[in-house]
């Protein structure tokens, strides 16, 4: 796991795993000692943690598992142990919609300071384009194609 998350996009996150499997465990685990029991025994030790969600809880099985599929790949191990283990389940998260008459009562608020204006303005056009908030903070009129025809 230490040599996994050199290269993973977060090390950090990876770190975290390493933090609960040793506490799991109780210090160090070597590979040969993770088996499909062991890692159901992990993933209900996860959930069962008082300061992890349930969604958390999957993250970090999620990594377990990204690892032990790359140590397989990579021959470390025959086979990965988590591959015959129920995957721990992830709600549904609750979206909130807001709806015509919310959109237009935010489009005549006042907000404040330039600034403010501005965040508005951005949040109205997100809520016409369905665009995300990290698109629109990236947009650019480089960014933007216009088609004539895109609706024939």
């Amino acid at each position: 796991m230490e040599k996994y998350s050199k290269n993973y996009k977060n090390p950090n996150v990876v770190n975290y795993c390493i933090k609960y499997i040793k506490e799991f465990h109780g210090g160090g685990v070597q590979l040969i000692q993770v088996t499909p029991k062991w890692t159901d025994d992990f993933q209900s030790f996860l959930l069962k943690k008082g300061n992890l969600s349930q969604g958390s809880a999957a993250f970090y099985a999620r990594i377990l598992r990204s690892a032990l599929k790359r140590a397989a790949a990579n021959e470390m191990i025959l086979r990965n142990p988590a591959d015959v283990v129920q995957k721990i389940s992830t709600p549904e998260p609750e979206t909130a919609f807001l709806n015509i008459d919310e959109v237009k009562a935010l489009a005549g608020a006042s907000i404040g300071d330039s600034y403010g204006a501005e965040v508005g303005r951005a949040f109205l056009f997100g809520c016409c384009t369905g665009l995300r908030i990290s698109d629109i903070e990236t947009l650019t009129w480089g960014k933007i194609e216009t088609n004539p025809h895109a609706n024939q």
